[in-house]
């Protein structure tokens, strides 16, 4: 077992992948061989009291897999029974092969279902070893599968998936109909993109990662990934010399925080303090500026209708945040008009991202921060066609508007024109209001600073994912937005 690599691909990719290697000189059976003896050493190593195992095979490679795994764990004398969703009669090429392998080995309970009555009444027992579905699935499952995954999981017995658990897209992560819910995952040579997208972990359980020994061969091969792992990055923020001063961090300007709403953008402005803005200036209503002023002194604020005063701090600004706490009236749209003619690096947020929907922009120095359902409203469409498919919502945003685009929810990704990260930190307990308004300060507090904007949004998504995490492990769930803050200084 190795480290999960870095770099993700989509399941075309990985087919690709498999024929080169295959071509370069490694039998497509001996990966089998390799896939199904990684497969039962992390079985025997996650549940060394199992005395027996179920595995359930489909017709294809994967079900191959699944046959070497029953072979190896009947030569180890463990009860094993195999269940096939087709005729074994019709397995070709290297699952004929498998098979053939298993029965070699003694391995006699093959059952051939077809039909709900004998589903229901099959025996399932000991530690399921799923090999049903693999990353070839196209549209929804069929009826039978189905019938078999929800008997699976009426048993309540562990399930370890080979590859990549049965029902669930590789490219997109979503389920296609009823999916296997896996107690672990183990996956092959290349790290299908899916597996780290939105809710796939409630189905891929602990995701493990064998190589099989190709990994020199996949980084030769030239195909480049789709997608990458959103690691921590070192150093965090560069040493500060003794003779620092305010001037040398940047001037962020936030404009958010309509009558009533003025805690976004507060939050806003102090998560670009902590992100190291040496200056921070707060333009929002009128009746927020008080309270603005004794919660955080350090703020510089103004009423965001003062045409005048907002002409000035905007155009002495080092980075802009327009959006968070605000609502739509004639006053707030002709100011985002005027916002967007500025060319500094810039955070679209909350309000500021429907004003984008309905007045669509295509501009290279901004970042765009939209939840599934501003998502939808920037592309057109529903929110659920957003989670269906996050890594082809977080592209097409980034392709009609430009800049770069993070798509916020589970599994966040920040996309860019070249390429899209994954961060695969942060938790339920930050599904409260104030998290969004506070990543927005992040981001533009590093964009102040200098950084380009691919390097804020990652260090930023990394960061407030991170602190969240840290957060619910010491505070337990239901966090407030604001519990983040001393985390998030850790970190720095």
């Amino acid at each position: 077992m190795t480290t999960l690599p870095s770099s993700l691909y989509q399941c075309s990719q990985v087919k690709a992948i498999d024929l080169a290697i295959i071509k370069n000189g490694t039998p497509g059976f001996e990966l089998m061989m390799r896939a199904g003896r990684a497969s039962f050493d992390l079985l025997v190593k996650t549940w060394p009291e199992a005395d027996k195992i179920t595995v359930v095979c489909g017709g294809g490679n994967n079900g191959g897999d699944g046959y070497i795994v029953a072979g190896l764990a009947m030569s180890s004398s463990l009860e094993v029974s195999v269940v096939s969703i087709v005729d074994t009669a019709t397995l070709r090429g290297d699952a004929k092969l498998a098979y053939d392998f298993a029965l070699k080995q003694g391995v006699q309970t093959v059952s051939i279902l077809r039909t709900q009555e004998s589903i229901t009444d099959l025996s399932i027992s000991g530690v399921v070893v799923d090999a049903l579905l693999g990353i070839g699935l196209q549209g929804k499952i069929r009826e039978n599968h189905a019938q078999l995954i929800r008997r699976i999981h009426a048993t309540k017995l562990p399930v370890l998936s080979l590859d990549i658990p049965s029902g669930l897209c590789g490219d997109s992560g979503s389920p296609l109909g009823d999916c296997m819910k896996a107690s672990q995952t183990i996956t092959y040579i290349a790290l299908k993109q899916g597996l780290l997208a939105g809710g796939a972990s409630y189905y891929t359980g602990e995701l493990v990662f064998d190589d099989l020994g190709v990994k020199t061969s996949v980084n030769d091969l030239g195909i480049e990934p789709s997608a990458h792992r959103l690691i921590e990055e070192k150093p965090l923020l560069p040493p500060r010399s003794l003779n620092s001063h305010k001037g040398l961090f940047g001037s962020l300007v936030v404009i958010g925080g309509s009558d009533g709403m003025g805690g976004a953008g507060i939050m806003a402005s102090e998560a670009g303090f902590i992100a190291g803005a040496g200056v921070v200036r707060l333009m929002t209503h009128e009746g927020h500026r008080a309270v603005a002023l004794s919660r955080t002194p350090e703020l510089m604020t103004s009423n965001y209708l003062h045409q005048q005063e907002v002409g000035r701090w905007l155009s002495g600004s080092s980075a802009l945040i327009f959006g968070p706490g605000l609502e739509w009236s004639e006053e707030i749209d002709s100011l985002f008009r005027h916002f967007l003619d500025y060319e500094k690096p810039m955070v679209v947020d909350a309000q500021g991202l429907q004003f984008l929907a309905d007045q669509p922009r295509l501009k290279s120095n901004w970042v765009l921060t939209p939840h599934p359902g501003e998502a939808a409203k920037l592309l057109g469409c529903k929110s659920d066609e957003i989670q269906r498919d996050r890594f082809f919502a977080a592209k097409a945003i980034q392709r009609k508007y430009g800049g770069v685009c993070v798509l916020k929810g589970a599994g966040t990704l920040v996309a860019t024109a070249q390429r899209i990260h994954v961060c695969e930190h942060g938790n339920p307990s930050m599904s409260t209001a104030g998290m969004g308004d506070i990543l927005a300060g992040l981001i533009g507090g590093l964009l102040a600073q200098g950084f380009g904007l691919e390097a804020a949004a990652k260090l930023a998504v990394w960061a407030h994912a991170t602190a969240g995490d840290s957060a619910t492990r010491k505070l337990g769930k239901h966090l407030r937005a604001t519990d983040i803050y001393p985390f998030l200084r850790s970190l720095w």
